[in-house]
Formats: structure tokens, C-alpha cells, sequence
């Protein structure tokens, strides 16, 4: 048997409110894709080959789930238009469907399955269709006639003899009560993303939490998640990856979505929190999260901005005086030794669109090129662009031209990229996950206090750190 899996974007237009670039497909229920719900099913229902049918580009998609060796099936990608039908699907997937029973999973649905339960009975008949109780969403069963083709069956079966029953996620409120039912009652039907030694406690990797925090069940936590002191988790909370919940917050019966941060002394019950907005799934109305430290990403610009940008160019100034004589010493011995590469970096500038381009020197081998990056020499040509006013002195990683920065100043709440970054001044600068939560924590908590620590903490870490010579021949802090 053969499946063939069908959500158009256009049938999922309350989708934006919750992630405006995600694809249906890829949007997370209880922390994993919609799409791979449904994979499952197939793969638990004896069917070895699916085809997802994609409206709009759909290469996020196709990254994901690959050629579905990860899941145990045969994944290939094919294409649909807007108010297709059935008959149209079929028409354009004949190739695909030719010669074996087929599944056709159409419309925004959740099938309500279990992994456990073996084979269903609705797979005992033919040319037959399950629909969901609102008419939007339907399982169609087909078997080929003598000259292989489908006839769009007209018999409608019931759950009950279907053996399973589906919904579907047609709002706002649906998405948030879909994923209540997983984490609630119907978890073990599934299989979830993240550790469980314990029932009703689902954990992901690079999860830090305080000491004085308490986790009620059930819950959910996703990746590289960071909750802070006296918080309380749950019961009935979903946290997605790339998370910050902060001290004394209470978050109960609700959905935090991925690269979302929570403040201080909040308490959050039956909404959804992307990002800074809190959405309440009754009415899909959304409201700006702020807590009484935290002002909003506006707020920042018209309060704060030319404060730290002052503050930085003072700052770049004393810097420049003292490193440059040095700076210009070690270029000359390096440019005589040809023991230092440099490379062009271009980032997003502060202000979120323009691309500011410069030459900066890095690894090389030898003493030389050990101290130069020692005593921070490499950072004097991001020192003249805070003296421009491209960046600041200290802040967010800098976010690059490509595709990847695009979509981290897209999430962060205010881009604030400074030479020195708060992600650079930890220990350990970890993955582009954990740098995304450095980012996300410093947009919410920029602070002369913090500005000052980041300096501080690079000096001292590089200063004092131990530089390793990689494969390259570079060497490179550890």
C-alpha cells in the first residue's frame, strides 16, 4: 500500500499566527512536526511508500523528513495547486499510486491512532472515506480496478468501524487543544520527542534547570531549553526548543513554541507563547509579553539605543587608542611572514537590513598569531565598525548575510550585534541552538552591567585560555 499525505497551506491561513514562515507540514504538535504524526501512522499501518504533496516551495520540508529512511518508509515529494482535488491529485501522481492500494490523507488532519495497536479495521475495506466531524479533513481508502485505475470512493465510514478517529487542526484553538489531548491523556499513544524515564515527564538535550525550579507532570520540554529559579513548569505545559523561561515565572496548561522567551515573576495558564507574544487559542488575539524588567523591542530603540551607542563608541575609541599601534605591528610582521589569513565578513548591521562587509585577520600559526588573538587584536577592525555605527560594543552574535541571519533577526525581539557577544563570554560557546538562546537571552536583558561582564569575561577568556592547533594548521581557543 502507498499513501499519499495533502495540507495546502491555504487551508491553514491561522498557521501565521503561531510561526508566519512555518509550513503546516512542519508545525509542531507537543514538540514534533504535524507531517510526522502522520508518517507514523503510516509506517505503523504496513505502508512502506508516502508521497507529500507540497503547494509552495518546500525545501525546509524535504531537509526534514529526506527520503524517510529515518522513519522506515519511502518518502518522495510531488506538487499541488491551490483547490485541487481529488481526482487532480490522482491525475498528477498516477506514476506514484499505479499498481497497489492507496491511502490519501487530505486536508488539515490529526489522526487519532496509536502505535500500539496494531492493524486497524478500516484497512480491511475498499474504496471507502473517514471524514472528520467538521467536513474538513478525510482518510480515503482506494483499491485499483482490473485496468489499475481509482474511482473517488462515495461510502463514508464511522470511527467506530474505522477503528480510530481524526480532527482537525482548523484554528488557533485547534492546535492548542490537540496538543492539551497528546500531553494529557494520550501520550503513550504516540512516540514524542525526548527523554522519559518517568511518565508524564518528556525532557530534551541541553535542558538547564535551576535548582529551586519544580516540574509538575505532565510536561513536555524541548531542546536547549534554560529555566531559571522558583519557576514552576506545569502541569499541562508544552516547551518547545531554543527556550528561556525566567525566575519566578509559573507556566501551567500551556504551549511555549520554539525560540520563545518567558520573564520574570509571570504566571501563564492556558495560552500559547510565541516568541514575545502571548495568544490566548480562544480568540487567536495576541498580546506583547513584557515583565517589569523587560521593556519592548520599541521601547529598547527609543530609550536605549543612542545611550548604548554612545556608551560603545567612547568605549571603541579607548580601545582603538591602545590596540592600534600593536594591531598595526603584528599586520606588518604577518604581512612579511604570511602567517595570518584574513577573511571577509558581511553581516546585518543594527539596524536589520543593511549589509556591512569587512576584513577581518584570524587563524594563522606560530607565536605571533597565538598572542595577536590572545590580547584581542583580531577584534580592532569590528572596532572601527562600532565607530561607525554598524554595531555596538558588546551584544548579539553577529548575524551573517545568508539565510541563517535572516531567520535569527527574524526571532529575535531586538538585534542588537555588538563586537564583543554575550554567547562569546560563556565558557563554552556550544551549537547554533545554544547560540540562539545566548541571543535570545541577551535581547531581553541588555544592561551596562551585562555589557561590561561580556567585555570582561572575553578578555579574561582569551587571555588566559588554551589555544589548540586544529586541522587546519589555525589555532583556536578551547
Amino acid at each position: 500500500m502507498k499513501c499519499i499525505i495533502s495540507i495546502e497551506n491555504a487551508n491553514c491561513p491561522w498557521i501565521s499566527s503561531i510561526d508566519p514562515c512555518c509550513s503546516p507540514y512542519l508545525l509542531k504538535i507537543a514538540n514534533k512536526p504535524w507531517a510526522e504524526y502522520l508518517v507514523d501512522f503510516c509506517f505503523t499501518s504496513s505502508i512502506k511508500q508516502v508521497r507529500i504533496l507540497l503547494d509552495e516551495a518546500g525545501h525546509e520540508v524535504e531537509k526534514y523528513f529526506s527520503d524517510g529512511m529515518k522513519w522506515g518508509v519511502d518518502i518522495s515529494y510531488g506538487f499541488i495547486r491551490n483547490g485541487d482535488g481529488i481526482g487532480e491529485i490522482l491525475m498528477k501522481n498516477t506514476d506514484f499510486a499505479a499498481g497497489e492500494d492507496l491511502l490519501i490523507i487530505n486536508g488539515p488532519v490529526f489522526i487519532d491512532y496509536s502505535v500500539k495497536a496494531g492493524k486497524y479495521k478500516f484497512f480491511d475495506g475498499a474504496n471507502i472515506e473517514l471524514c472528520s466531524d467538521d467536513g474538513k479533513g478525510r482518510l480515503i481508502l482506494m483499491k485499483p480496478d482490473g485496468e489499475g485505475k481509482f474511482a473517488v470512493p462515495t461510502v463514508r465510514i464511522s470511527y467506530e468501524e474505522a477503528g480510530f478517529g481524526i480532527s482537525t487542526l482548523s484554528s488557533v484553538k485547534d492546535f492548542f487543544n490537540i496538543n492539551m489531548s497528546v500531553l494529557r491523556g494520550k501520550r503513550g499513544n504516540f512516540v514524542l520527542p525526548g527523554y522519559n524515564n518517568e511518565d508524564g515527564i518528556y525532557v530534551g538535550q541541553n535542558v538547564s534547570l535551576s535548582r529551586t525550579a519544580r516540574i509538575e507532570k505532565p510536561v513536555m520540554i524541548g531542546d536547549n531549553v534554560e529555566i531559571g529559579g522558583l519557576c514552576v513548569i506545569g502541569g499541562s505545559a508544552v516547551l518547545g526548543s531554543n527556550v528561556i523561561i525566567d525566575s519566578r515565572t509559573v507556566i501551567e496548561n500551556s504551549v511555549v513554541c520554539d525560540g520563545s522567551y518567558v520573564g520574570l515573576d509571570l504566571e501563564v495558564s492556558g495560552k500559547i507563547i510565541r516568541q514575545c507574544r502571548l495568544i490566548d487559542p480562544e480568540t487567536g488575539e495576541a498580546l506583547v509579553l513584557t515583565d517589569k524588567f523587560i521593556l519592548s523591542g520599541e521601547a529598547i530603540s527609543e530609550i536605549l539605543i543612542k545611550i548604548k551607542r554612545l556608551r560603545s563608541f567612547f568605549t571603541a575609541t579607548v580601545m582603538l587608542l591602545a590596540a592600534f599601534p600593536f594591531y598595526v605591528l603584528f599586520i606588518l610582521y604577518f604581512s612579511l611572514f604570511k602567517r595570518l589569513s584574513s577573511s571577509a565578513l558581511e553581516y546585518f548591521a543594527a539596524d536589520r537590513s543593511s549589509i556591512c562587509r569587512v576584513r577581518t585577520f584570524g587563524n594563522g600559526t606560530g607565536i605571533a598569531a597565538n598572542l595577536f588573538k590572545r590580547f584581542s587584536l583580531d577584534k580592532v577592525p569590528l572596532l572601527v565598525e562600532v565607530l561607525k555605527g554598524n554595531i555596538f560594543i558588546s551584544g548579539n552574535s553577529l548575524a551573517g548575510s545568508g539565510g541563517k541571519g535572516e531567520k535569527m533577526i527574524g526571532v529575535l525581539p531586538v538585534y542588537l550585534p555588538g563586537a564583543f557577544s554575550y554567547g562569546e563570554s560563556l565558557p563554552e560557546n556550544g551549537s547554533e541552538s545554544e547560540k540562539m538562546i545566548h541571543d535570545m537571552y541577551y535581547s531581553h536583558k541588555p544592561s551596562l552591567f551585562l555589557d561590561i561582564k561580556i567585555v570582561l569575561n572575553i578578555f579574561l577568556k582569551r587571555l588566559l585560555g588554551d589555544f589548540t592547533r586544529g586541522d587546519d594548521g589555525s589555532e583556536n581557543e578551547k
